[in-house]
């Protein structure tokens, strides 16, 4: 029979009473949380929120198994002990199943307003005389990773928990390296292997050491280029996972990342924890890639007002070729290259192609 209780306390009860009953005791927790809890509690009022707390209730309840008790922690976190559960796929069917009853449209008024929850789960493996708190903590756990990471459930797994990873650091600016390091050194499940400064050296060492993850920054000592060290070590070494991490605003960047394979690709304008946040999504095999290049102002124009063709050319003039040798670098004509010049400057504003060519190489936003 299902029982709802009120608190830490009133749970811990009804776990001591099924286990004096000689009742089946939870083998898997499930915590629910109300996501938008505070924007439903402003929108309804106190009153109607109770009301729809209730119904709230009531859905829970119409998924309980035999046996089944759940607490109601504060008034938006559900803490359920279902017993039968012992293995992961009927874990995460179970936990879909609350997302498909607890997610719904409450009316009241004749309005309707969505209620959407997440949930983290955590196998019961061993007792203790505390109510279970070992699963209870890894319940919650389970939920904090699932707010992390951005998803709707998390069943908690003791060996992702205990993992540590091998990082390798490729970045040539000494401060830049330093917070990457004290980044990697401070996570639990990281461990900092070796930190360099020349992209051209890292397949040597994913050859001769074990190399889970590596951080390269796209420009490093002595022009080699983190793009092209991530080709090759993918081609080499698929299994490695790679984040680049750059500060320049280069409009092909993104597009070369994907080509090279690379799992990963964030600017370094990042907390602590933003960033550590997506070297462990990674890990979990999540693929995490900005929108877009950030936003540069060229002169009046924005660096979104270019067409991509014109982009390409913006680089191009920034080696100080002829228009000739650029038309036959890309296959174009002469005048085409000419046409694409001319609209360049007639929307940053700039005068001359050298203002033109200076101005685009200090932005970031084209590097040849």
């Amino acid at each position: 029979m299902f029982e709802m209780h009120q608190g830490k306390k009133t749970f811990e009860e009804a776990i001591n009473k099924l286990r004096d009953d000689g009742q089946p005791l939870p083998d898997c927790f499930f915590l629910a949380e109300i996501e938008n809890a505070r924007t439903l509690r402003t929108d309804l009022g106190l009153e109607e929120y109770d009301r729809m707390l209730n119904d709230f209730t009531d859905r829970i309840s119409a998924t309980m198994k035999e046996g089944s008790v759940a607490t109601a922690y504060y008034d938006s976190l559900y803490l359920i002990g279902v017993p039968g559960i012992t293995d992961t796929e009927s874990a995460k069917a179970y936990g879909n199943l609350l997302l498909k009853e607890l997610d719904y449209e409450y009316l009241s008024n004749g309005r309707r307003y969505d209620i959407r929850i997440t949930v983290g789960s955590a196998f019961c493996t061993e007792e203790d005389p505390t109510g279970y708190k070992k699963g209870f903590d890894k319940s919650i756990k389970a939920l904090e990773n699932a707010w992390k990471r951005n998803v709707r459930f998390v069943l908690y797994d003791e060996e992702r928990n205990n993992r540590r990873y091998n990082v390798m650091i490729v970045e040539d600016q000494e401060l830049v390296r330093k917070y990457f390091e004290d980044t990697v050194n401070k996570s639990r499940h990281f461990t900092l292997s070796f930190s360099i400064s020349n992209a051209d050296l890292a397949d040597i060492y994913c050859q001769k050491n074990k190399i889970d993850l590596i951080i390269m920054d796209v420009y490093t000592d002595y022009g080699a280029n983190g793009l092209q060290a991530s080709a090759r070590i993918k081609e080499k070494y698929p299994g490695i996972k790679i984040i680049i991490v750059t500060s320049m605003p280069e409009f092909s960047y993104l597009e070369q990342a994907r080509k090279a394979g690379v799992e990963s690709f964030v600017y370094k304008e990042l907390n602590y924890d933003s960033f550590l946040d997506i070297m462990e999504r990674t890990m979990d095999g999540e693929s995490i890639y900005p929108d877009e290049t950030p936003e540069v102002m060229l002169g009046q124009a924005s660096s979104k007002d270019f067409t991509y063709r014109e982009l390409e050319i913006l680089r191009e003039i920034t080696s100080g070729d002829t228009n000739e040798e650029i038309a036959e670098r890309m296959y174009l004509s002469v005048s085409t290259v000419k046409t694409h010049i001319m609209n360049l400057m007639q929307k940053t504003g700039f005068k001359s192609r050298t203002e033109l060519a200076i101005k685009a190489r200090e932005s970031g936003l084209v590097i040849k």
